[in-house]
């Protein structure tokens, strides 16, 4: 019996000491992103799309994160992508002074060069 009770109470001991360290690996929209932003300074472009998706399953309206993706996507050849990610990223509240020009080069790479004009025009109008 005694013998018993000592080993419930180590196991209540480890579970004690192991609980707080399962809370500080729990995976954060935040780490992902700061990875993200590792990956795109050394131009893994593709690396860090897989970090930024992650993120964005966390919090799925980083307006941060989703800039990031569409940061990412443009750089892949991908300007489709880009231009669905970045007008996320404005809905999300992402800085107008960085989702716009991006908005407006994915538009171009597109093809969309009616509109690129018009939100180029916008970007000017609104730094005047």
């Amino acid at each position: 019996m005694k013998q018993r009770l000592r080993l419930v109470g180590c196991m209540a001991v480890v579970v004690g000491l192991l609980a707080p360290l399962a809370a500080c690996t729990k995976d954060d929209a935040s780490m992902y992103v700061a990875s993200a932003k590792s990956y795109i300074a050394k131009r893994d472009y593709k690396a860090a799309v897989i970090e930024i998706k992650n993120a964005l399953q966390r919090e799925p309206d980083n307006g941060e994160a989703r800039l990031l993706l569409a940061t990412a996507l443009m750089e892949t050849g991908d300007p489709a992508g880009a231009e669905s990610e970045v007008r996320k990223a404005i809905v999300a509240g992402a800085p107008e002074d960085s989702t716009y020009p991006l908005l407006a080069r994915a538009l171009l790479a597109h093809g969309k060069n009616d509109i690129a004009a018009i939100v180029a025009g916008l970007v000017r109008v609104g730094k005047s």
